[in-house]
């Protein structure tokens, strides 16, 4: 992902811009803290040139995907961050937790993906885990007009520790049919016996979604699909994967 900025200040942004001097700022035992996807670049024109358009931020929505941990007194900070991600066709090694789009994909014939219906010769479920965001599943609407609700199961080949969510992107062909409203996320250990781990609505927009749970140990995922933002039977995805990490 792209870098972002970071500040953890006392005192809030009205704080610090209306008191004159530093130390005339009150006693303060909050913690500001700050995570900003884009900032506006030097000048201003007061004395020197306005900011090139490249660097300055225009009004629009971003998506930030956190991952908060507690240190305990006497941590290091630096091993805090650093989680083990086990991935596919690589040595296991320490590494920052990876939010995984179309992990299915990546991992080639370990993870296989079925649904509750598919429009043949052009929405089926693979295309949900092939890494092409042009392509896309759709649930079927040719011959009969599936229901919902509608489901994507991922089999992860096997067991895997610290599933921790599933990543949801939107068909990216300017088409919104099927873009999924409300959601459940479901794990099983064995294809047959289900725990729900969350369920909620995911924003609209075209941009990847993640619904975050509890990290839970299983080898199948599912993705329930409950509703459509314009209220269509239909469903629709051009990629979904899973989150992993310990």
């Amino acid at each position: 992902g792209k870098p972002v900025s970071f500040s953890a200040t006392r005192w809030t942004d009205s704080e610090l811009t209306l008191t004159p001097n530093v130390v005339d700022l009150p006693k303060s035992d909050r913690v500001y803290l700050n995570i900003d996807a884009r900032t506006l670049g030097l000048g201003g024109a007061s004395c020197g040139p306005n900011p090139m358009e490249r660097d300055i931020p225009r009004s629009g929505t971003t998506q930030l995907d956190l991952l908060i941990r507690p240190l305990a007194p006497g941590q290091d900070a630096g091993e805090a961050a650093r989680v083990r991600v086990d991935l596919p066709g690589a040595a296991p090694a320490n590494a920052p937790e990876r939010w995984m789009q179309g992990f299915a994909a990546k991992s080639g014939p370990m993870v296989t993906a079925t649904a509750s219906s598919e429009e043949p010769d052009e929405g089926e479920v693979s295309h949900a885990v092939d890494g092409d965001e042009s392509t896309y599943w759709h649930s079927a609407y040719g011959t009969f007009v599936a229901k919902y609700p509608h489901t994507v199961t991922l089999d992860l080949g096997s067991a895997k520790h610290g599933v921790r969510g599933v990543t949801y992107l939107p068909r990216q062909d300017g088409n919104t049919n099927g873009q999924v409203a409300r959601y459940a996320v479901e794990t099983s250990a064995d294809g047959k016996t289900w725990t729900k781990a969350t369920e909620g609505t995911f924003g609209k927009g075209t941009n990847g979604k993640t619904a975050a749970f509890k990290p839970v140990t299983c080898r199948y995922v599912r993705l329930v699909c409950l509703s459509e933002i314009h209220g269509q039977d239909f469903a629709s995805a051009a990629e979904i994967g899973v989150v992993i990490g310990e």
